[in-house]
């Protein structure tokens, strides 16, 4: 581990070492900061010994972190070194981001399936908005009216649970492009298929990912348009 610490500035890598101190810095103070809150250590009622403790939590796990990101990182460049040889072409891009969108979508299939029809959260309530013809700024309009319009498609064909499927597919079907197209832009800047590869099992099977999609909330597509 010291070798590869000595051996960091030495090498070209996508990450600088002042990036990963700061990720070090920040995943050690959240992981204290959990421990001690879950084990009923609230910090206004902290004694002075208890913040010293607090304290030294964090200063020994900063350069354990910094170590274990910086491990992490050194292997990730020396994929990409080997396998440096990508394909460049636009028509190789398109392969590649509708591979990825294919298998985020059926990665995402069994967890719908789960939860059929859908996760009708609580921003639906704008439904009424919709229907009623009075609408307000507290919520983005354009979201109102994806909701509203799923919701009279399910009422139309009298079945609210086919508009509760056009929302998630509408919504899904967004997001997995957006992941797609993320994977396929680090495809092309980073040149490591295994780090390619991480990143979207990451985007299709870790949970948060895939429950999001299906829920009605707005913070859902607007956080993937921001990104």
């Amino acid at each position: 581990m010291i070798k590869i610490m000595k051996s960091w500035k030495q090498r070209k890598v996508f990450v600088s070492s002042n990036a990963l101190w700061i990720m070090a810095g920040v995943f050690s103070l959240s992981v204290t900061t959990g421990f001690f809150l879950d084990h009923g250590m609230p910090f206004e009622s902290m004694s002075g010994q208890e913040l010293l403790i607090y304290a030294a939590c964090v200063c020994v796990l900063i350069p354990l972190c910094k170590c274990l990101f910086t491990w992490a990182y050194v292997l990730i460049e020396k994929w990409a070194c080997k396998e440096i040889k990508c394909e460049n072409s636009r028509v190789g891009e398109c392969g590649t981001y509708m591979r990825t969108f294919l298998v985020i979508i059926l990665c995402w299939i069994p967890v719908w399936l789960a939860y059929y029809p859908g996760l009708w959260n609580y921003d639906p309530g704008q439904v009424v908005q919709y229907l009623n013809g009075d609408f307000s700024k507290f919520h983005p309009l354009i979201h109102t009216l994806l909701l509203g319009f799923c919701y009279s498609v399910g009422w139309k064909y009298s079945d609210n649970n086919m508009g509760v499927i056009l929302y998630d597919f509408i919504q899904m079907f967004i997001m997995a492009g957006i992941f797609a197209y993320a994977c396929t832009w680090l495809r092309r800047q980073i040149r490591c298929r295994t780090y390619y590869i991480l990143t979207v099992f990451f985007f299709a099977i870790f949970p948060v990912n895939s429950i999001m999609a299906l829920s009605t909330t707005k913070d859902v597509i607007f956080l993937g348009w921001c990104s």
